[in-house]
């Protein structure tokens, strides 16, 4: 297991540790997420003994806008795990309680990737945004979700009886699947490659990838102006591969793949997928790089 519960003194410093209050007739300790990664963490570490709460959402998390009745869920819970990295950008206005909110980033703002101005674009029906001046899929850097869930665990240790093996068991997972990228990225290392998206920013810095990225959706048809950007990527940066956060509209793959460039879904696993869980997502996506050729 990875040694020292590195973020004790952060979560310290930030005022950010749970003391566990007067028992509530029994009922399991509430605790809010605010994306699946950390939802799927507190599940393998807590089990049955905590009340989870993530709720249901369209699209990206990230950008979510949760009604009254939703923060006001929040702000009711025992416990608030947050993801940083101005992530959940409704998360300044909501007035949280801060004795029981933990950002788990806390002590890694120097493995942030700042980003550049990218302009304003929706995602379906969440409306127009800026993806902000920090890159915020954390956990698609297995060291980096490691740490998180250790964060998850010493938050959780306040309020429930946890058993260390738990986290020993995730920690496992996510070194075994940091291995298994490392090894199936090696090949790709000075390969010029696409993101759909830009969310890939973790991923391309653990694996020394060479990623540029558009503003595309999976479910939409590119317009002119966003097929003038690709070729001008395409003119200094001869990509031929492209990572998709879910399966693109056939006729764009069609029009990528007459282009040259293939499409692979690569899903960073924001939101709680339709079947299986983070882990079987993290392995689907490892197979599908095991494609490009």
């Amino acid at each position: 297991m990875r040694s020292g519960y590195l973020f004790i003194a952060g979560l310290l410093l930030t005022g950010c540790v749970y003391k566990a209050g007067p028992d509530k007739a029994g009922l399991k300790p509430t605790v809010c997420t605010v994306n699946y990664p950390l939802a799927y963490f507190a599940e393998r570490i807590a089990g049955d003994q905590v009340e989870l709460v993530f709720p249901e959402m369209d699209g990206d998390p990230a950008f979510w806008e949760p009604k009254p009745a939703q923060v006001s869920a929040f702000q009711k819970a025992d416990l608030i795990l947050l993801n940083g990295a101005d992530y959940a950008k409704w998360i300044p206005a909501a007035s949280l309680p801060q004795d029981r909110t933990v950002n788990t980033a806390a002590g890694l703002e120097a493995d942030f990737i700042a980003l550049d101005g990218t302009g304003s674009h929706a995602h379906g029906a969440g409306g127009a945004h800026v993806h902000g001046d920090i890159a915020f899929t954390l956990w698609l850097n297995p060291e980096l979700a490691m740490q998180q869930a250790e964060a998850v665990y010493e938050a959780l240790s306040p309020i429930v009886e946890l058993r260390e093996e738990a986290l020993g068991k995730l920690i496992a997972d996510l070194e075994e699947l940091d291995t298994e990228l490392a090894q199936v990225f090696q090949s790709l290392e000075d390969r010029p490659l696409l993101g759909s998206h830009p969310v890939y920013q973790y991923l391309a810095a653990r694996y020394n990838l060479t990623m540029e990225s558009v503003h595309w959706e999976p479910d939409s048809e590119p317009d002119q102006a966003m097929w003038r950007e690709l070729e001008d990527i395409l003119e200094t940066h001869q990509a031929d591969v492209m990572f998709w956060e879910d399966e693109p509209l056939p006729q764009v793959k069609k029009a990528l793949a007459g282009k040259g460039i293939k499409s692979v879904v690569f899903n960073p696993c924001g939101n709680r997928p339709d079947d299986g869980d983070f882990m079987t997502v993290m392995h689907a996506n490892l197979a599908a790089v095991k494609t490009i050729k």
